[in-house]
């Protein structure tokens, strides 16, 4: 608890850079301890991502009652929040749990990152903005009240929002959760992995980060359905840009032995 405290005050009511910056640094020495074998040290991690998810979402709100829903550029930026494809990858890989309280915490934890999410595509979006955009906010924002449990549906339903860069790192987490060392579900990992696929074409940047990542991981994963998943994806990838594939493939192939 005490260091919970010690993490919220640091975060949001004395933060030595911006928020994101905090919350982002935070984020980044948690993530590796959310895919430990140890259980107790997963769930103390995740129970800390949650605390600080919920923190953050409670932070938004308080924003946008006290600028009449509106917040300045300058404030906005300072919720960037870069590791957001990485953290949620992980929240949802951590769903597959054997332990309730990790699980239970996972999903809370992306009920708030998705009302994170949400407001940000509210700031993001012109103040005239039409009937249609907004009653898919709103429905978006009935969803978040409701919340599920379904991974699939919950994966789907932040793709929606995500950068191209979010669903790459999203991507990459999948990857590794694919990988036979790993502690997350392949099963899981590889469904996700194909879920985020559909309808995702991929900047030429992306592109060459999955190719590669795809590369320095093809001997770590032996798994059946895992390897299909990756046989899938180079269709996939040359579909949204060949070019950017060709020439992904074409710098890792002078160390491919395979």
């Amino acid at each position: 608890m005490a260091l919970d405290q010690m993490l919220h005050t640091l975060v949001f009511v004395h933060p030595t850079a911006s928020i994101g910056e905090e919350l982002q640094s935070v984020f980044q020495v948690l993530l590796p301890f959310t895919s430990l074998q140890n259980a107790a040290v997963r769930q103390r991690a995740v129970g800390r991502i949650w605390k600080l998810s919920h923190s953050l979402a409670l932070f938004c709100q308080a924003w946008l009652h006290g600028s009449m829903g509106r917040i300045s550029l300058a404030r906005y930026k300072e919720l960037r929040l870069p590791v957001l494809g990485q953290l949620v990858g992980s929240l949802v890989l951590c769903c597959a749990y054997q332990e309730d309280r990790t699980r239970r915490s996972a999903v809370s934890a992306l009920r708030h990152l998705y009302a994170f999410i949400l407001e940000r595509a509210r700031w993001e979006s012109p103040q005239g903005e039409d009937q249609e955009k907004l009653k898919q906010w709103e429905d978006d924002h009935k969803f978040s009240l409701s919340w599920t449990t379904n991974v699939t549906v919950i994966v789907l339903r932040f793709a929606k929002h995500f950068y191209s860069s979010e669903k790459t790192d999203f991507i990459l987490t999948a990857l590794q959760g694919m990988s036979d060392c790993s502690n997350y579900s392949t099963q899981l990992a590889a469904t996700l992995m194909g879920v985020l696929m559909v309808d995702f074409k991929p900047a030429p940047t992306d592109v060459q980060r999955i190719v590669m990542a795809i590369h320095r991981s093809r001997k770590l994963i032996t798994e059946e359905r895992a390897q299909r998943t990756i046989q899938n994806t180079f269709p996939w990838l040359a579909a949204s840009d060949p070019c950017a594939t060709t020439l992904s493939l074409l710098r890792c192939s002078h160390t491919c032995d395979k």
